[in-house]
């Protein structure tokens, strides 16, 4: 086995910025988290419960962007992109 550096290259192109934008928005998560904490009990339930409402709104659009891509990846693998416009 040894490394394709194009791709290599190509996949830390994109996944590095990816990286560094998962880890400054957990850190921003921590700051926020520490900062309500010190607020009170009513302050960390009222924050949880629109977590909970967010995440639930987050995970309706997350599956119609699932069933999207499968139809859109098909439907390219198919060579029909008049269905892909349809679909988007």
């Amino acid at each position: 086995m040894q490394i394709n550096e194009n791709l290599f290259r190509d996949i830390f192109i994109i996944g590095f910025p990816m990286g560094l934008s998962k880890c400054t928005f957990a850190l921003a998560n921590v700051i926020i988290y520490s900062s309500i904490n010190v607020l009170g009990e009513g302050v960390m339930a009222a924050n949880s419960i629109a977590k909970e409402f967010d995440a639930f709104i987050l995970e309706t659009l997350h599956g119609f962007s699932l069933a999207s891509l499968a139809v859109v990846s098909q439907n390219l693998g198919a060579k029909k992109p008049e269905r892909i416009k349809r679909t988007i």
